[in-house]
């Protein structure tokens, strides 16, 4: 440069190209010095440029960026991602044709302001973690953004701003009678999905329908299984009651890749399926909760049951825990919660008799009043 008598030669590039390329970053820079340009749109200068000359990719639009975003996760996992994404880009019209850099923090509340006045909390919850997880990869991965436009937003503070409330939906625990009516009566086979989730403390329904009999070792007397949504192995020890209903399933089925077929069948072509048709047989049988009414639903939020499947789970997890005999650390392994302890999370293991402490005790709650004819 001229000011320091130092010749710059960047390789590739003639000195005339170095010497712009050098003019516009000094110039980008006293601009922030002095207030006049923002950094983002210095560093957007800059990178045109470098572009221009083939030391920087081109930055894609928000569109392309979001529709080319690489699956990491379990199939479920990216399919609702995809979702997110599509709102957004609806939600965005033209805007979806700019660059990526062009999108602010601006922009992004104000989707998620119109998402809280349509739709439930935990929805726009796990929509505002999955814009987050890919402006968080515009930065440290790719590098097209100095910061994410996410930073800083508080869902809480939103709410307040457009008058919302939290409108999430508890799900509630089953009675022991319930329960048992689900293991008893229930037909195949959600009698036996329910059985297998319950006697392993909790199992979610993903991994209660993809299960395979490779996974289940009858004479080790375990389960093993890979948690889709941790990716965690966990070894689940065979409790008698449920060994009975597996292997009585396998002499019925024969040699087979998944212990329930049907099952997993549906829930890979919809995953929502096995759910519904369990929502279903709760109120056939009597077990139903409160409906909301209908006309209080804004927008486009769903009624949501408080019992279905997942509530398999709430149930282990509360009967478990209010049993003082029992360590709420074993208790927590079973189930395969994690612990915001490190110690716990790491150090602390139960051993066999303490996990199936944990196991004959939900077991001793379902014994039926008389032996069962069996599940029809």
């Amino acid at each position: 440069m001229k000011s320091t008598k130092i010749k710059v030669r960047s390789p590739g590039l003639t000195s005339e190209q170095t010497r712009k390329m050098a003019v516009v970053a000094a110039d980008s820079m006293e601009s922030v010095s002095r207030g006049v340009t923002q950094l983002d749109k210095a560093v957007e200068m800059l990178r045109s440029v470098a572009v221009l000359y083939g030391y920087a990719k081109p930055v894609p639009t928000v569109e392309d960026y979001l529709m080319r975003f690489p699956e990491v996760g379990a199939p479920r996992t990216e399919m609702a991602r995809r979702l997110t994404f599509r709102c957004f880009l609806k939600w965005l019209g033209r805007d979806a044709k700019l660059p990526i850099t062009h999108i602010t923090s601006e922009h992004l509340r104000q989707h998620l302001a119109w998402l809280l006045r349509n739709y439930r909390t935990g929805t726009v919850i796990r929509h505002r973690e999955n814009l987050s997880a890919a402006f968080n990869r515009a930065v440290d991965v790719d590098g097209y953004l100095a910061h994410s436009p996410m930073k800083g937003i508080s869902l809480t503070q939103l709410m307040k701003s457009i008058g919302a409330r939290d409108d999430s939906v508890a799900r509630l625990p089953f009675t022991p009678e319930e329960m048992k009516t689900i293991l008893y009566r229930f037909p195949q086979p959600y009698c036996d999905l329910a059985a297998t989730s319950f006697y392993t403390g909790g199992l979610r329904l993903g991994d209660v329908c993809l299960l395979r009999w490779a996974d289940v070792d009858f004479e080790r007397g375990c389960i093993s299984v890979r948690e889709r949504k941790t990716e965690r192995l966990r070894l689940i020890q065979l409790l008698p009651d449920l060994r009975e209903r597996l292997m009585s399933r396998r002499k019925r089925q024969g040699a087979g890749e998944y212990v329930f077929p049907e099952s997993a069948h549906k829930y890979r072509q919809s995953s929502g399926t096995v759910s519904t048709d369990f929502t279903g047989l709760l109120s056939a049988f009597g077990i139903t909760t409160r409906a909301e009414d209908r006309t209080a639903l804004k927008g486009r939020r769903r009624r949501i049951t408080t019992k279905c499947f997942h509530s398999i789970r709430h149930t282990v997890v509360s009967w478990a825990r209010s049993n003082p005999a029992l360590s709420p650390d074993v208790v927590r392994k079973t189930v395969g919660h994690n612990s915001d302890n490190i110690e716990l999370r790491y150090y602390f293991t139960a051993d066999r008799e303490s996990q199936l402490a944990v196991l004959r005790s939900l077991a001793d709650k379902v014994k039926p009043d008389e032996a069962p004819q069996g599940a029809s």
